[in-house]
């Protein structure tokens, strides 16, 4: 299944994109410090950076724990409701679920947009950069959601 897949590739690039802003967040950070405390000078125009990854960092993140069932949330709660109940539950949480992720790339593909043309104002990079991991979270994020709902679904034909 074409989603399946799609989501694996996704997952796997999400460690890497994740291990690599980590590590650059932090040697930026160390580069920081050690130029402070020991020249007494400051590389400004890099002091943004980490914060910028840290928000890479965060959403990605988000997206990733989502992907391997992380969370611990309404999930865990459904579970304790019994099977009946259990069921309409799900489908309620699973609603839910997929309108924040609609908001998150709707309203995060605005942000993104309308601050794409707004400078950071040490490093020079449009703003809209550092949000535009809102609607690509979102995006990897409600495929995660749609493929779960048809493992269901395909799972609950198979049962009859």
């Amino acid at each position: 299944m074409f989603i399946r897949k799609l989501n694996r590739w996704l997952h796997k690039s999400s460690v890497f994109v994740l291990i690599f802003a980590a590590a650059i967040m932090s040697l930026s950070v160390f580069i920081q410090i050690i130029s402070r405390n020991i020249f007494s000078r400051s590389f400004e125009n890099f002091e943004e950076l980490p914060r910028f990854l840290l928000i890479w960092i965060t959403f990605l993140g988000a997206a990733y724990v989502f992907g391997d069932e992380g969370h611990l949330g309404v999930e865990f709660f459904v579970n304790l409701l019994p099977q009946k109940i259990k069921k309409i539950a799900d489908l309620i949480a699973t609603f839910f679920n997929i309108l924040f992720m609609l908001l998150l790339i709707v309203i995060g593909g605005q942000v993104a947009f309308l601050t794409m043309v707004q400078k950071s104002i040490q490093m020079g990079v449009p703003v809209g950069l550092v949000y535009l991991i809102m609607p690509i979270s979102g995006v990897i994020m409600l495929l995660i959601v749609i493929e779960r709902f048809m493992d269901r679904f395909q799972s609950k034909s198979k049962n009859k």
